[in-house]
């Protein structure tokens, strides 16, 4: 039952309730509930798996993933695709921010602040299990290298490695290291209380240099031009370097002077020339060194370039008062916390500038200019502190992500385990719901591809609360998903949401109580998931009609009320006692007997109804008991004479009241979806499906097989002894059996094991039905208990099994005469092998193939000379398959011909 939406309350639905649909025949079936159910809004939302040992969690189904395939899945399945990961992730967007060769240290501290073992560090240099990673513009790259450095973790990008990238993850822009770890179990004991990274590069080149608005040559250029002038600038460009706050850096060059001739000839002074004039009076012009006096060092803070060093330390950098011999120059400063990028020609750049703000001789007319020529910058920077923690921390387990804000990794007051694997102890499923499944009764249909054989490992059913985990009591028709059926439980109130694989979800969890999934998984194949279907409960092909009235004549023997409706399914048969009984009689009639009572407006008893019991026969009945007789084809109930049975009380109003349902027979056995209405309006709901066939329901008995059983029914006595016995017996006990046969001293595995007897039975609806054949196998344990030694039941040694199914494919080479035969024989050929190998109608007698034998290729052979148009036949080969967890598996022919069980299937 679905509701019109998730909004609704949930909707009560009792049993007895009519569902309809149109069968083969385009009649209307009528169908009723066999079981009250609670329309819940809660829907199964996804399905987990997970598995502590194997540190493995795997998606079965989850409807907020695309291409959500509603394909079969294996419960348990420890070889389905293992989606844990353990990673952590953490950023940076200045001490990341690296181009070129650098080292990244990563420092972790336990709960008392304490680096942690060599031992423990070491782990996280094994390259098999451990991998660093940096987002680059070509993805996760790997470090170069990785080691240990005086208790850290220290990390290499190659020179020739591509930089790092801006990477958006979790809402956050910023550059990002990784750390993917596949095995867990070493770091058991990785709890840290919080962590430190730092960054270190040297040699690096400035990105550019610019002076006064020109991009130079940055490994050779004039800081200031060829002849500088006062307030020429020079700009360092480096993003990765001075986008360090807070790091030390270091500027050093190659520094040297070259002596440039001034241009601008000065003019000529005035001297009073004289045709004769006294050498003193001729005076040589005098040339001047024009050179830098000081430089300030400045870098941009967003509101405008402020110093970079308060006192004037370098401001002499570029002079000449030391001497103009070639010279390495170094300069060390701390990078300021403040320092911004700015608007440097046509982009922003973090940098630093040298300024000219006095020079020596700058006004001289005639001379030199001693211009300061740099050749080989390079650039390197080093956190000097220990305490820079990351801008943000994640930790990715079970599918889950962690975030630690860098606050918490300064002043964290608990620890934490950033690589977690699967908290369960044992495999455990795990089922998640958008809404709380609360109210009940609460159906889930389970289907499964197919029936276990064998038990299954116990489950434990928990639900999640506020407080943890708590017992779930359920009713677990599947048997711990041995078998297709209903779970039932009453959801409680104290539903809790909990976060589990990402999602926020109100959790069950079934956990192998015994953790035996890891051993039974290995050795036996796992069962097949369909679906699971909300708000689920079973059906019966049965129509209940308003009960029917009838009189009675005084000591009227043999009374027969005849229905209304034939093809009865269950039957109560009510009288009114009133008259007859006594006050004595019905304190004690009470306590073996259905009574109720009927009551007048003064409150006085004004009837009371006994329920009689059904009989098959009135020659040994009592005279005093109360019983009938009925006739389910007809539709009449008979009763007694007087004799062997009590005759009803008469009266002048009816005192027979009789209440029943009708219906069944093969119409009611129906494909998926065909049962799609309602006979009435209930609350919300709003559709209406059966996402199983309906199965089970035959026809009368034909007069040929009633002979036939009664007849065995002579031999038997009713009491199972030689293997005949059972045979008849069990087809007895089912009418959808189309074979049965049995065998004594072999176990359910086909295994020669003394005092055991395993019946074999084959249903008529083998293939539809073959999931629903548990409920055939209960049918003949609960007619046959009473019927077979009681040692066999109490020593568990009788077996109700379905035989061991083998799907038979045939290859054949053949010639034909004729092109124009070719489709005719391929045809003939694909019919005739159909009809051959169907177990119920094949064979040479057109009465199928007994449980145990299979065809060979010499049978196969002779039923193919049947078909017309066949020149020669060249060859013919049989493959057998059997199903398996991964479908259908090819097995040995030869070997499973020893199998006792076997049936061929095409």
């Amino acid at each position: 039952f679905s509701l019109v939406n998730d909004e609704v309350e949930g909707v009560e639905v009792k049993s007895g309730e009519e569902v309809l649909a149109d069968d083969l025949n385009g009649e209307t079936q009528v169908f009723e509930t066999l079981n009250d159910v609670y329309v819940s809004p809660a829907q199964p939302y996804c399905l987990y798996f997970s598995n502590r040992e194997r540190d493995q969690i795997s998606r079965l189904f989850d409807y907020s993933e695309e291409n959500q395939t509603a394909d079969s899945y294996a419960l348990f399945d420890l070889h389905k695709t293992n989606l844990q990961e353990h990673v952590i992730y953490f950023s940076h967007p200045s001490i990341l921010q690296i181009e070129r060769e650098a080292w990244v240290y990563c420092d972790f501290r336990d709960i008392a602040q304490r680096q942690f073992s060599p031992e423990l560090l070491q782990q996280f240099l094994r390259k098999d299990n451990v991998s660093f990673e940096y987002y680059s513009e070509e993805g996760f790259l790997p470090f170069e290298e990785q080691t240990l450095r005086h208790g850290q973790i220290a990390l290499r990008k190659g020179e020739r490695q591509p930089g790092f990238a801006l990477y958006e993850y979790e809402g956050i822009l910023s550059y990002w290291i990784r750390c993917r770890v596949s095995d867990v179990k070493p770091f058991s004991q990785f709890a840290i209380k919080n962590m430190a990274i730092r960054s270190g590069g040297q040699q690096i080149l400035p990105d550019a240099v610019n002076v006064d608005g020109v991009d130079q040559n940055v490994r050779e250029f004039f800081p200031f031009g060829e002849r500088a002038s006062l307030y020429n600038e020079v700009y360092f460009i480096s993003d990765e370097v001075f986008g360090k706050k807070g790091a030390g850096i270091t500027l050093d060059f190659d520094l040297d002077f070259l002596k440039l001739p001034l241009e601008i000839q000065d003019i000529e002074s005035e001297i009073n020339w004289k045709a004769v004039m006294k050498r003193g009076e001729i005076k040589a012009d005098i040339e001047y060194d024009i050179s830098i006096a000081e430089v300030i060092w400045e870098y941009y803070n967003g509101d405008g370039f402020a110093r970079l060093f308060v006192n004037h330390q370098y401001s002499d950098v570029f002079s000449i008062q030391n001497g103009t011999a070639f010279r390495r120059v170094t300069l060390h400063f701390r990078c300021p916390e403040d320092l911004q990028p700015v608007l440097v020609n046509s982009s922003n750049a973090c940098c630093i500038r040298a300024r000219v703000l006095k020079m020596n001789n700058l006004y001289k007319m005639k001379g030199n200019y001693i211009s300061p020529l740099i050749s080989n910058p390079r650039l390197k920077y080093e956190y000097l502190d220990n305490n820079l923690v990351p801008e943000c921390f994640l930790a990715t387990n079970n599918l889950d992500t962690v975030r630690f804000p860098n606050y918490t990794l300064r002043n964290n007051e608990q620890e934490f385990f950033p690589l977690e694997s699967c908290k369960d102890d044992t495999s455990t499923l795990y089922l998640g719901f958008e809404q709380p499944p609360i109210g009940g009764p609460i159906k889930l249909l389970f289907a499964l591809e197919d029936n276990m054989q064998m038990s299954m490992p116990i489950l434990l059913f928990e639900y999640s609360t506020r407080w943890g985990w708590k017992n779930l009591n359920v009713i677990d028709e599947t048997e711990n998903f041995r078998k297709t059926g209903i779970l039932t439980m009453m959801g409680s109130k104290d539903f809790e949401k909990k976060r589990l694989f990402g999602r926020e979800c109100y959790w069950i969890r079934l956990m192998d109580a015994n953790n035996e999934y890891l051993r039974f998984a290995g050795s036996r194949p796992l069962q097949k998931l369909l679906g699971i279907h909300m708000n689920t409960t079973r059906i019966m092909a049965v129509e209940t009609k308003e009960p029917e009235l009838f009189y009675i004549a005084p000591n009227e023997e043999n009374k027969v009320c005849k229905l209304l409706e034939g093809r009865i399914h269950k039957i109560q048969v009510w009288v009114n006692e009133f008259k007859t009984i006594h006050k004595e009689e019905l304190a004690e009639l009470e306590k073996t007997c259905n009574v109720r009572y009927e009551y007048a407006q003064d409150g006085e008893i004004a009837a009371i109804w006994v329920e009689w019991d059904e009989v098959l026969q009135f020659d040994t009945a009592e005279p005093k008991r109360r019983c009938y007789l009925v006739d389910r084809i007809e539709g009449s109930v008979t009763f007694p004479d007087g004799k062997n049975g009590k005759i009803p009380t008469w009266d002048e109003s009816p005192t027979i009241q009789i209440i029943y349902s009708c219906g069944g027979g093969e119409v009611g056995n129906l494909p998926k979806h065909r049962v799609n209405r309602l006979n009435r309006n209930i609350g919300f709901i709003s559709e209406v499906d059966n996402y199983e066939i309906t199965t089970g329901g035959c026809d009368q008995e034909q007069l040929q097989d009633a002979l036939g059983r009664n007849a065995a029914a002579i031999r038997h006595g009713y009491r199972a002894v030689t293997v005949s016995d059972y045979e008849d017996l069990a087809k007895e006990a089912c009418r959808n059996i189309s074979k049965a046969k049995c065998f004594s001293n072999k176990n359910e595995l086909g295994e020669t094991e003394y005092g055991h007897v395993t019946l074999v039975v084959f249903q008529k609806d083998y293939e539809s039905g073959k999931k629903y054949f548990d409920s055939v196998k209960a049918q003949i344990f609960n007619y046959m208990k009473d019927r077979i030694s009681s040692h066999l039941l109490e020593r568990e040694q009788f077996h109700v099994i379905e035989p061991v199914y083998l799907r038979m494919s045939v290859t054949v080479t053949l010639q034909v005469a004729e092109y124009d035969e070719v489709f005719e024989v391929h045809e003939g050929v694909s019919k005739r092998l159909e009809e051959f190998l169907n177990p119920i109608t094949g064979n040479y007698n057109q009465k199928g193939w007994e449980i145990g034998s299979m065809p060979n290729t010499t049978q196969i052979l002779n039923a193919l000379k049947e078909v017309r148009g066949i020149h020669y036949i060249e060859n013919v080969r049989l493959s057998t398959y059997q199903q398996g967890l991964q479908g259908l598996v090819e097995v040995d022919i030869y070997k499973m011909r020893e199998n006792p069980y076997i049936l061929p299937l095409s």
